[in-house]
């Protein structure tokens, strides 16, 4: 769009700005605020006026976002100004905005999704025993020594997002220490190696747009970890009499019935992630709307780092803008669910009730062990409840779609 900002404007700014100059500048031969307004004007015209018309293009911009109600999502260019002296000064401005997200009528979206991959392996009883019996290894503590691959480290947390500082309450946890898996850290195993105990350290990652923690999506954060405890795991545990009542079952049949059940429930939760993510992925190809390529980029360089580890070794320049361009693909079609989402909320009003807060509040002392009152006093303060509210805005957005859209397995 076009800026134009009056010449009498910028003669005002310019004599009050010449009348500042005078009062703060300093010139040999004459005193500090008593030097003439000419010889302000004959020694700082130039650099005054081009002061005073960045100002007043940014004024002019601010007042047209008003005016407009534009939702910028990056700093403005200029790409041309014309500004002879004497005349109004007009400039060309480019800015990128926020898509206006229209949601269509949902009952007439239809979604298809393949029988196949609603489906999980089938249950490997003995699989899943061992893997229970692995898990409870002996662990034994190290104190003379710093971490090492495989160890167990328990570790005291606190996260803050470098947009906002707002410190997370403290959590505490294990880490079992095997570098390149998925962790709600990236790359926190790496991080730990070579770590002593009672040992503090911070580290900063960029995270990208669909990151399973969605209130560190797209966002830089900064973790303040301490070591709490090293431990190596011995031999596991058997399945026997005094290990099954020590977990609370009577005998092998009624672990292995817990087992089933356990299976029957990632079953159900794997048909809801994947029904849930075909709706917002059909909902996406029916509704069209430009992204702004600058949270593109962003999201995009969030991504690079998180998978660094993945990325090709040594690649050439074609390889390299190959795998770049994939990596910006990812970021689309992430940033397009997550303004489908939005505009949901915001069209349909779904709004964020107490009974629902109550429920994360309790879904989150859940997994984070932390006691249910410290969850609430820290989420209750206006400035970390909004971040809350919209997390639940979006899984009441994801359960809407579901009872209206059409879905049909094949």
């Amino acid at each position: 769009f076009t800026i134009q900002v009056a010449w009498e404007k910028i003669e005002e700014q310019f004599s009050r700005t010449v009348e500042q100059y005078a009062r703060e500048v300093k010139i040999p031969g004459f005193r500090q605020g008593k030097i003439p307004i000419e010889a302000v004007k004959s020694r700082f015209k130039e650099a005054i006026y081009e002061e005073v018309k960045n100002t007043l293009l940014q004024e002019a911009f601010n007042e047209k976002i008003k005016a407009d109600n534009l939702k910028v999502v990056a700093s403005p260019e200029v790409v041309k100004v014309d500004s002879p002296e004497g005349k109004d000064m007009v400039a060309d401005i480019q800015v990128e905005i926020l898509p206006d997200v229209v949601i269509p009528d949902l009952q007439t979206i239809e979604v298809t999704i393949p029988a196949s991959e609603l489906e999980i392996p089938p249950l490997d009883e003995e699989g899943m025993i061992d893997g229970f019996l692995e898990s409870r290894r002996t662990r034994v503590p190290v104190t003379d020594r710093e971490v090492r691959e495989n160890d167990i480290v328990h570790i005291s947390i606190q996260s803050r997002p470098l947009d906002t500082r707002r410190l997370t309450p403290r959590q505490e946890f294990d880490v079992e220490i095997k570098p390149g898996e998925e962790s709600s850290i990236l790359d926190l195993s790496a991080a730990l190696i070579g770590k002593k105990v009672n040992e503090k350290f911070s580290l900063t990652r960029q995270y990208p747009a669909d990151f399973s923690k969605k209130q560190w999506a797209s966002k830089e954060v900064e973790h303040l970890i301490e070591i709490k405890a090293i431990f190596v795991s011995v031999k596991p545990p058997a399945l026997d009499s005094h290990m099954l009542k020590s977990i609370g079952f009577k005998d092998v049949e009624s672990f292995k019935k817990a087992l089933r059940e356990m299976h029957e429930s990632k079953k159900e939760e794997h048909r809801r992630e994947v029904t849930e993510n075909h709706i917002i992925k059909r909902l996406t190809e029916v509704v069209s709307f430009p992204l702004p390529e600058y949270l593109v980029t962003r999201d995009a360089i969030g991504r690079l780092q998180a998978q660094k580890d993945s990325a090709p070794k040594n690649p050439d320049v074609e390889q390299a803008k190959a795998y770049f361009e994939a990596i910006r693909q990812q970021s689309r079609e992430s940033l397009r669910m997550t303004f489908v989402i939005d505009a949901v909320v915001d069209q349909f009003k779904l709004e964020a009730l107490e009974a629902d807060l109550e429920k994360e509040y309790q879904v989150i002392a859940q997994h984070s062990r932390l006691p249910l009152p410290e969850i609430k006093k820290y989420y209750r303060q206006p400035q970390y409840k909004e971040d809350l509210m919209l997390r639940v805005q979006r899984k009441k957005a994801i359960a809407f779609l579901k009872e209206k859209v059409k879905v049909k397995e094949v």
